[in-house]
């Protein structure tokens, strides 16, 4: 935008808008198929729209088939540039892609670029709104890779009657609500606040921690 182009941020809404926008470029964030993405990309495609994916979550794989539903061979076909995190993530996608005409890119992620100058200072204003607001406080993210509305819901089921991947998330859930009890206990002159992913159900925590003055359930 800096450099005098017009810039459109929004959800994927904004493709009801293209005909009359007209981009030159559009960013994705992310290259896992789903019949809106899929369709958006053809449109584009169609459009001559240049067509560039920016995982926002291109690191958080352990083994290389954890990664290969976000580079989908179907999603890739309609992409003109991959921007991989790192070198194993390029690796997977390039191994993915069944188009000549796709682009693989080493770019890293603008995620890492705001922790270093001079964009660590961009976040400023809103990080010394939050410590005069909470003062002395210990913050919890939760991200976990299954929906914690799933988990939730196998929570009190027994554990044999789940997959592996349930069953892992569970223990790590568990050992997350141990932790942060720990701390509330051990940290008795501190604020314990508690962000879960937005695509986590509060209300879990909000239960589990009702009795502890210093811990608040916060997904802003």
């Amino acid at each position: 935008a800096r450099r005098g182009h017009t810039v459109y941020l929004g959800s994927m809404d904004i493709i009801n808008s293209i005909d009359r926008l007209k981009p030159d470029v559009y960013f994705a964030l992310s290259a896992v198929n789903r019949e809106t993405r899929l369709s958006m990309l053809k449109r584009l495609k169609k459009s001559n729209v240049t067509t560039i994916v920016l995982d926002t979550e291109g690191s958080a794989f352990g083994a290389s088939n954890e990664f290969k539903y976000r580079t989908d061979v179907d999603v890739l076909e309609y992409v003109d540039y991959y921007c991989a995190w790192g070198s194993k993530a390029a690796s997977i996608a390039a191994g993915e892609s069944k188009c000549d005409d796709t682009s693989i890119e080493i770019t890293g992620n603008p995620r890492f670029d705001v922790l270093q100058q001079p964009y660590s200072n961009v976040y400023s204003k809103e990080t010394n709104k939050i410590k005069e607001r909470h003062k002395t406080f210990i913050l919890v993210n939760t991200n976990f890779s299954v929906n914690h509305v799933d988990i939730k819901h196998h929570v009190d089921s027994s554990l044999t009657s789940m997959s592996d991947k349930y069953k892992k998330q569970v223990r790590i859930v568990g050992g997350f609500i141990s932790a942060i009890g720990t701390l509330a206990e051990k940290f008795s002159n501190h604020k314990i606040i508690i962000r879960p992913h937005p695509s986590e159900d509060e209300s879990l925590y909000q239960r589990l921690f009702n009795s502890y003055e210093n811990v608040s359930v916060n997904k802003r």
